[in-house]
């Protein structure tokens, strides 16, 4: 038998939702880190953010006007470098700049696949420290 709540703890109780509990709810993170083979969870959230002020970046390299020599010259420095990292595939426009936290991961495990052994196991390439 469960003793009645006192009437802070119901108020307290108002505001927590049990049914959509913020931390269960990271069905797509946990698809990531099951699919990259990743073992910690910080991994995710530093690459989670560093993608996330590549696109900040690229959408205020968009907003400058189109004839502005700074933009231009800008926009072809970061497209070369995210080019030169594996994040873009080609170094055509801006528009390719949205990259996803999990393009890191990508262009990671398509470099260590291609440099292991036959018969090594793949997952040995995919740690990022």
């Amino acid at each position: 038998m469960v003793r009645k709540l006192k009437y802070h703890e119901q108020k307290l109780l108002k505001k927590v939702d049990f049914i959509n509990w913020e931390v269960d709810n990271n069905t797509h993170e946990v698809k990531v880190l099951r699919k990259y083979h990743l073992d910690k969870r910080e991994d995710y959230t530093k690459y989670n953010k560093l993608s996330r002020n590549i696109r900040e970046l690229a959408q205020k390299i968009r907003d400058l006007d189109e004839k502005d020599p700074f933009r231009v010259q800008s926009t072809a420095k970061f497209v070369e470098k995210l080019y030169s990292m594996g994040l873009i595939p080609t170094k055509q426009s801006l528009q390719l700049c949205r990259c996803p936290a999990s393009s890191f991961w990508q262009e990671k495990t398509s470099h260590y696949s291609s440099e292991a052994e036959d018969g090594a196991e793949p997952e040995n390439g995919y740690h990022l420290y």
